[in-house]
């Protein structure tokens, strides 16, 4: 298996750890405390690994323990699903379900922060807030649960920092439209009036999926 695969093997094992919410509690310093959707983005990523100088010694030892919790949440969910023929009693069997998938995934967590040491803990959390600038613009800072927890944000502060996001949103779009408009024209001028004409015909009637259309 190339590097690539098993950087993708390991940050792909620490996403589906993210899932559980015990990661998103009040947890000692140096654990892992985790963003999914900024994980989404760092999986795809084998860049990632690199920065946080993931060894083949670790991939090895958290695949273990992926593996050992695998096989003991795959005989209990196997367990539930004979109890589920027996009794059809589904809200029972979804809250063990539960309870079960809860007990692997807080082994997942606990395996990733014994694999894990403090400054790759500190640089990989530090990533996944670059990754969500990079997917939805400095707004999305707030949008952590990581840096809402660190800032101390509460519901009140988080709803300001929303308004005020939209806002600039808001003028952001105003004047990229005007520049849009203006690079637009500009481009028009490069043409003659013949072309124009044409190329008018070839675009034929404006449509809705494009708001800049250009006007002859």
């Amino acid at each position: 298996m190339n590097r690539i695969a098993i950087v993708a093997m390991f940050l792909i094992g620490i996403l589906v750890a993210s899932l559980n919410p015990v990661c998103n509690g009040q947890v000692e310093e140096g654990t892992v405390v985790f963003d999914m959707q900024a994980l989404v983005t760092l999986i795809r990523d084998a860049r990632a690994a690199k920065e946080i100088e993931v060894s083949d010694e670790q991939v090895a030892e958290f695949a273990e323990i992926q593996s050992r919790a695998g096989s003991i949440f795959g005989e209990a969910q196997s367990r539930l699903n004979l109890q589920l023929e027996a009794d059809q009693d589904i809200a029972r069997h979804n809250r063990a379900l539960a309870e079960a998938r809860t007990v692997y995934l807080g082994s997942l967590i606990k395996g990733l922060n014994d694999v894990l040491v403090p400054f790759q803990v500190k640089r990989l959390e530090q990533l996944m807030l670059w990754s969500a600038i990079n997917k939805g613009g400095f707004a999305a800072l707030f949008n952590t649960k990581l840096v809402r927890d660190q800032l101390e944000l509460d519901a009140s502060n988080v709803r300001e920092i929303s308004k005020r996001a939209a806002e600039l949103q808001k003028e952001f779009d105003e004047e990229l439209r005007k520049l849009q408009l203006e690079y637009r024209d500009k481009l028009l001028e490069s043409l003659d009036e013949d072309e124009r004409s044409r190329l008018k015909e070839m675009l034929g009637e404006e449509s809705l999926l494009y708001h800049v259309a250009p006007k002859f």
